[in-house]
């Protein structure tokens, strides 16, 4: 589960059985990870934080956050391709939901590190 404010964001993670894998909780100035000892060191919050910022934040946002050297190639509701010195990075393709709706079904490939990820995002009422 996904909770933002303007102070915090705070993401705690489950696996397929429902255990709590991790909690990440970001300020902005501080991030904090509290890890199931299960949960492999490869996964770094950072990343975490990342990947949710650039799937879910809007344009001007993501635009903001990246490198020099980082462009938002493609942009629609659609996709969005994050590119580095003109190579693709990242590819993020919605299969499914409301454009500007945190539901849906995305495929979140990060090229660069290669891995990719199936996404599939319910907003809950607060």
């Amino acid at each position: 589960s996904v909770s933002a404010t303007p102070a915090r964001l705070l993401v705690v993670g489950t696996d397929m059985l429902g255990r709590r894998a991790m909690t990440i909780e970001w300020t902005g100035n501080d991030l904090k990870l509290e890890a199931a000892p299960w949960v492999p060191a490869e996964l770094r919050a950072r990343n975490v934080i990342a990947d949710l910022m650039l799937l879910h934040w809007p344009e001007n946002a993501v635009r903001t956050g990246l490198t020099p050297a980082g462009t938002l190639r493609e942009v629609d509701p659609g996709h969005r391709v994050i590119a580095v010195d003109g190579r693709d990075m990242i590819r993020i393709d919605r299969k499914d939901g409301a454009p500007g709706s945190w539901s849906g079904q995305w495929t979140y490939r990060n090229l660069a590190w290669g891995y990719e990820l199936d996404i599939l995002s319910v907003e809950a009422a607060p």
